[in-house]
């Protein structure tokens, strides 16, 4: 996800890009700005191309910003985001949130959304909604008259029945980066 942000950030033609990192608190958020900040300390090129502050990465040559930010909605109009990741969904209570993330892109030519999240435990708020959503889409290509919508590429790793969970045989289903990335 941080990469991706930052392609956004970096090789995009658009000036005034704005592109935040959020989730429900500060510190989840930062997980996603913190990787892009360890990239760019990777790259020399990328480290003299940009102004990292603690709160936000400056691009000057395109007068662009990637910063990470909380949940509260209520201080997040204004934005005109052309990008955004909101990490760990099924934290986020009510709609609110992504209403007003994807509401600051309705003057972007090409937007970008990203959903990071687990299953989690809260029930009843956008999670369910998307899920349902996404889920839709994912059957409808084998469905003549089922749900199509190209703009969305929902990718779901869960396990086939509620039983499998005590199979260790099946956990890289939901998993799948288990034996991979970590053990």
């Amino acid at each position: 996800v941080a990469c991706m942000l930052l392609y956004i950030l970096f090789c995009e033609p658009d000036e005034g890009k704005q592109i935040v990192s959020s989730a429900t608190t500060k510190e989840q958020a930062k997980l996603v700005w913190n990787d892009a900040i360890a990239m760019i300390k990777k790259n020399p090129d990328l480290a003299k191309a940009v102004n990292i502050t603690v709160s936000e990465i400056r691009f000057s040559p395109t007068n662009s910003f990637f910063k990470p930010v909380a949940s509260d909605s209520n201080t997040l109009d204004g934005y005109d985001l052309s990008a955004f990741c909101l990490d760990e969904l099924h934290e986020v209570r009510d709609t609110n949130l992504w209403d007003v993330l994807r509401d600051s892109q309705i003057a972007r030519s090409e937007p970008l959304a990203l959903i990071t999240t687990t299953f989690g435990t809260h029930r009843g708020g956008i999670f369910d909604i998307k899920y349902e959503q996404y889920e839709m889409i994912i059957n409808g290509y084998e469905d003549e008259n089922g749900l199509k919508d190209d703009t969305i590429l929902p990718i779901i790793y869960e396990l086939d029945s509620e039983e499998e969970w005590i199979d260790p045989e099946a956990w890289q289903k939901s998993n799948p980066s288990m034996g991979v990335i970590f053990e």
